[in-house]
């Protein structure tokens, strides 16, 4: 069995704007390209668009399960379809990523993870840190690993390769405390239709270098940048684009 057949993609998300809707259809294409190997699960959460954007991924994506979920709760809709899912791994991956890589550099990543039981692999900020070796850190062939209280980003990313299981305990761990008293008031993002919501929630929260779970985590990142956000110029990833803000309810 192939690292591909061990991992599977999930995305959450809603297309609303005219532009990320001219951007989703140039990366799904590169999807079909570098992941087409994976199983994807996709939970689509508005009716705008639900149509164009389930027959885009299905154009490039031979192994999809789309879903039309329209409760406004990201970790919810997640936690739910997670608790479905048969692989061991899972990508989370936000849908206005770029592809930067071919798929065998891909293929070595995941090589990588899967044959060294990783817990959790940070696919963001990677330019960061993955650049160079941090304290704590041991260097692999196309990556390095560390303990997650040798993290150097207090922040667990929205955007990685998690173990299922994992994944599951800290979306039940967040929801059971995201309305605490204080919550709302000391993350970033606090709208529970976001994922955003959940990278504010432990870095502050519950911390990944503190953490008494987090902090046990085997951990890894690659060397190389895999993705840049959308904002970044589709043709040239060398410029960012002006920065488009848009309303937590369209975007």
């Amino acid at each position: 069995m192939s690292s591909y057949d061990k991992i599977t993609f999930h995305q959450n998300f809603i297309c609303t704007v005219n532009e990320r809707w001219e951007y989703l259809q140039k990366i799904v294409r590169q999807y079909g390209k570098v992941f087409g190997d994976h199983q994807f699960e996709v939970l689509y959460n508005t009716n705008t668009r639900a149509n164009e954007v389930k027959i885009l991924y299905n154009r490039h994506l031979p192994k999809l399960n789309f879903y039309l979920m329209l409760e406004e709760d990201w970790a919810l809709n997640t936690l739910a379809l997670l608790k479905t899912i048969d692989t061991k791994w899972v990508v989370n991956k936000a849908e206005d990523y770029m592809v930067t890589m071919e798929k065998e550099d891909w293929t070595n990543i995941i090589d990588e993870v899967v044959n060294n039981d990783i817990d959790y692999c940070n696919l963001t900020k990677v330019n960061e840190y993955g650049a160079r070796k941090y304290g704590g850190y041991e260097e692999g062939d196309y990556g390095y690993f560390y303990k997650g209280v040798n993290s150097p980003t207090k922040s667990m990313s929205g955007t990685a390769i998690y173990k299922v299981d994992l994944w599951i305990e800290r979306l039940e761990y967040f929801i059971a405390n995201r309305d605490n008293p204080g919550v709302k008031e000391a993350i970033p993002y606090p709208y529970w239709t976001l994922p955003n919501s959940i990278e504010g929630f432990f870095s502050r929260i519950a911390p990944m270098n503190s953490d008494p779970v987090l902090k046990e985590w085997n951990c890894y990142v690659p060397k190389h940048n895999l993705f840049y956000h959308w904002e970044t110029d589709f043709d040239d990833p060398t410029k960012v684009r002006q920065k488009t803000k848009f309303k937590q309810v369209g975007y």
